[in-house]
C-alpha cells in the first residue's frame, strides 16, 4: 500500500491486501486514509505518529510493527515499511508496504514462552548436536553442576563423569538415541568442585520433518536426596529384619543360659562335689562362659529393641559425671578428656544402665581410633528442632532434646564404611579385637528410646556421634521404677505352683528348683496345656510362673488376665528375654518386680517365689 501526505489524509494507491489488514477496501482509503489509522488501537496511536514524524523529519525509512483490530478476525499484526518523499509543494508521499504478520506473532509467542520455561525449568536441560557435542545448558545445569555454560560448550556432557556407568552402558545408551528411542536412566556425576550427585535422565532425539535426528535433549533431575533416602530405607528394613532375627535367636538363647547357670547351681549343691575342687573350678568356668554368654545376648536384644528397660527421670548430666571415672579407666593415658554439661541440666524419661552403655560403648570406640592417644570429647547440650530445621536430618523430628555427643580426634570413617557401622558384627577391628555389636547396641539403646544418632566424620581428624534424645521435664516422667524389696526369705513351701515354659530343658531345670523346696508344681509347655491343668486344679494353685512368649495362641500375658478374672487372689510372676512384642509401651510390667528377666539366677526366683506368696508383692495384670 503506498499511502498519500499526511496532509492529504488520503491514499494515492492501496492493494486489495488492505482488506485482509484492515477489513477496508481500497476506495475506503483512497477518499480517506484515517479510517485505517482508526483501526490501530488508541494506546499504540501516540507513538505510530510520533515515528511518523520522526521519519518525515529526517526523511528516513520507518519500520516497525503493530496491532490491527481488524472488525470480524479480532486484533491482528502487522508489519509497517515506509520511506518519506518529499515533493516539490512540501507535501510527503510515503511509499510503503504492510504485511500480516499474526501468524509469526503467535509463533514468537509461543517461543517467548518455551524459552522462558526452558530457561526457569527445575531441571537441568542440554542440547547437543549429533556427534554428542553439547550446544545448550540452561541455568538449572549450571546451577546444579558448577560449571558455567561457556565452559561446556562444545564438549561431551560425560565431562561430568562419576564412575557408575562403564563404556557398555554409555555404548548402550548410544544405541538407543541414534536408534531414534528414549532413554532413561541414572548417572552417578561429578560437580565441578568434585561432589558426587545422583540424577535421573531423559535422552531424546530430535527429529526434522524427514525424521532426521538433527540433535539431542536431555532432561536431568538432581535425585541425590532420593537417593539417600532410598538407602536410609534399605539400611532401615535390613536393620530391622536383623533385629527380629536377633531377638528371636536371644530369645531361644536366653532359656538355654537360664537352664544352664540353674543347672550349674543345683551342681554345686550336690554333696559329692562341694568337696571335689576341680569340679568347682570347672563348674566356675561353665558359669562364667554362660554369664558372658548372657552379656553378648543382651547386647543382641538391646541392638533388635526388644531388651526389658526401667525407664525413669534421669538428669543426663549426672549419668554422664558417674560414668565418666569408669571411661577414664577404659582409655589410655595418653588419650585426654574433657566433658561440658547442660547448664540447666539435661532431664529424660530413660534407663540409666542403658545410656551409661552407650556413652561407654562409643568412648570405647573412639579410644580404638585413638591408637597414639587423641583427646575424647563428651558434650551434654540441650537442643531444639523447629520444622524448618528438619530438611538436613532425616531421622530428625521438631520438638525439644537433649544430645549428647562424644567426639575423638581419631582416624575417622571412611565414607564406604559410615553406612554400616551400625549394623550387628560389621568391624573395621582386627579379628579377635571387636565382636561388632558395640556401636549396633547403641543404636539399639538409642531407637528404644524414641531418638536417634547422627554421625559426622572425616578421615585423619575424627568422628563426632551425636545423639538425640527426648528431652522431659519432672511432671512427664512416668511413676517411680519399682525394686525388689532387699530381703525376702527364699526358704520354700507347701504351696501349689503352675509352671508354664515351652523350652523343656528350663522347664525341667525350673520344676528341679523348686521342688527341692518342697513346692508341688504343675508344668505346661504352652497356654493351651496350662488352661487344661488350670480347670481340674484351679483351688490349689496360687502362683502362676509363666513365659511370655509361647507356641500355640495364647500368650503368657493374655494367660494370665483369664486366670486372675476368675481368681484375682492368684499371685503371677511374667519371665521373658524380651518383652517389646508382647508388651504395650505403657505396661505396668515393665517396671514392675513380678517381671524376670532371663536369664536369672534360681535365687532370684526363688526370692521372688516367696515374696509373692507372702503377699508382698501386688498381683499385677498386663491390660
Amino acid at each position: 500500500m503506498t499511502a498519500a501526505p499526511a496532509r492529504r489524509e488520503a491514499a494515492t494507491f492501496a492493494s486489495p491486501g488492505i482488506t485482509d489488514i484492515y477489513g477496508l477496501q481500497p476506495e475506503d482509503v483512497a477518499h480517506d486514509a484515517r479510517s485505517a489509522y482508526d483501526r490501530i488501537p488508541a494506546d499504540e496511536k501516540g507513538w505510530f505518529a510520533e515515528a511518523q514524524q520522526a521519519a518525515v523529519r529526517d526523511l528516513k525509512p520507518l519500520c516497525f510493527e503493530h496491532q490491527v483490530l481488524h472488525p470480524t478476525k479480532g486484533t491482528i499484526w502487522a508489519e509497517f515499511r515506509a520511506v518519506p518523499e518529499k515533493e516539490s509543494d512540501g507535501s510527503i508521499l510515503w511509499h510503503g508496504v504492510e504485511i500480516d504478520i499474526t501468524g509469526r506473532k503467535r509463533l514468537e509467542g509461543k517461543l517467548i514462552q518455551l524459552n522462558r520455561a526452558v530457561e526457569q525449568s527445575p531441571a537441568s536441560i542440554i542440547i547437543t548436536d549429533t556427534a554428542g557435542n553439547i550446544q545448550y545448558v540452561n541455568p538449572k545445569f549450571t546451577e546444579v553442576t558448577g560449571y558455567a555454560k561457556e565452559e561446556v560448550l562444545g564438549k561431551n556432557p560425560r565431562v561430568l563423569k562419576g564412575g557408575n556407568m562403564t563404556p557398555e552402558h554409555y555404548r548402550r545408551l548410544w544405541d538407543v538415541i541414534t536408534a531414534g528411542q528414549k532413554w532413561r536412566g541414572e548417572f552417578l556425576n561429578r560437580k565441578k568442585n568434585g561432589e558426587m550427585f545422583w540424577e535421573f535422565a531423559l535422552i531424546t532425539p530430535i527429529l526434522d520433518k524427514q525424521g532426521i535426528i538433527t540433535q539431542y535433549l536431555a532432561i536431568k533431575e538432581d535425585i541425590t536426596v532420593r537417593k539417600q533416602l532410598e538407602e536410609q530405607l534399605r539400611q532401615s528394613q535390613k536393620m530391622e529384619v536383623v533385629g527380629r532375627l536377633a531377638g528371636g535367636v536371644a530369645h531361644d538363647f536366653n532359656n538355654l543360659l537360664t537352664a544352664i547357670l540353674g543347672n550349674v547351681e543345683l551342681l554345686r549343691d550336690v554333696d559329692a562335689l562341694k568337696s571335689n575342687a576341680e569340679a568347682a573350678v570347672e563348674l566356675s568356668e561353665i558359669a562364667k562362659a554362660a554369664e558372658r554368654a548372657s552379656d553378648l545376648t543382651r547386647q543382641l536384644l538391646t541392638f533388635s529393641r526388644r531388651q526389658a528397660f526401667q525407664s525413669r527421670l534421669l538428669d543426663l548430666n549426672d549419668v554422664v559425671r558417674e560414668s565418666s571415672k569408669m571411661i577414664r579407666r577404659l582409655i589410655s593415658e595418653n588419650i585426654g578428656m574433657e566433658t561440658t554439661f547442660a547448664p540447666a541440666g539435661a532431664p529424660i524419661q530413660a534407663d540409666r544402665s542403658m545410656m551409661e552403655q552407650i556413652l561407654v560403648n562409643l568412648a570405647v570406640n573412639s579410644r580404638d581410633a585413638m591408637p597414639r592417644g587423641g583427646k575424647l570429647a563428651i558434650q551434654i547440650t540441650p537442643f531444639i528442632f523447629t520444622e524448618s530445621e528438619l530438611a538436613g536430618h532425616p531421622q530428625a523430628r521438631a520438638g525439644r532434646f537433649i544430645r549428647p555427643t562424644v567426639a575423638d580426634t581419631g582416624c575417622g570413617i571412611a565414607p564406604e564404611h559410615l553406612k554400616h557401622i551400625f549394623e550387628p558384627f560389621f568391624t573395621t577391628k582386627d579379628v579377635g579385637k571387636g565382636t561388632g555389636l558395640g556401636l549396633a547396641t547403641v543404636h539399639g539403646i538409642v531407637e528404644q528410646h524414641q531418638g536417634w544418632i547422627e554421625v559426622a566424620s572425616a578421615l585423619g581428624v575424627g568422628t563426632a556421634f551425636h545423639v538425640f534424645l527426648p528431652r522431659c521435664q519432672p511432671e512427664e516422667s512416668s511413676a517411680a521404677t519399682l525394686n525388689l524389696p532387699p530381703a525376702a526369705d527364699t526358704g520354700g513351701g507347701t504351696e501349689t505352683i503352675l509352671l508354664v515354659e515351652d523350652e523343656a530343658a528350663l522347664r525341667r531345670l525350673l520344676r528341679t528348683v523348686l521342688e527341692r523346696q518342697k513346692y508341688r508344681v504343675l508344668t505346661a509347655e504352652s497356654g493351651e496345656s496350662a488352661l487344661e491343668i488350670w480347670r481340674e486344679h484351679r483351688q490349689e494353685i496360687q502362683l502362676l510362673i509363666t513365659d511370655m512368649i509361647m507356641p500355640g495362641g495364647i500368650l503368657g500375658c493374655a494367660l494370665a488376665d483369664r486366670l486372675l478374672a476368675e481368681k484375682p487372689a492368684l499371685k503371677v510372676i511374667y519371665c521373658s528375654g524380651y518383652n517389646d512384642d508382647v508388651l504395650g509401651e505403657d505396661s505396668r510390667l515393665r517396671s514392675n518386680p513380678n517381671f524376670l528377666e532371663k536369664p536369672f539366677e534360681s535365687g532370684k526366683l526363688l526370692k521372688l517365689v516367696r515374696m509373692n506368696l507372702d503377699e508382698l508383692a501386688p498381683p499385677v495384670r498386663t491390660s
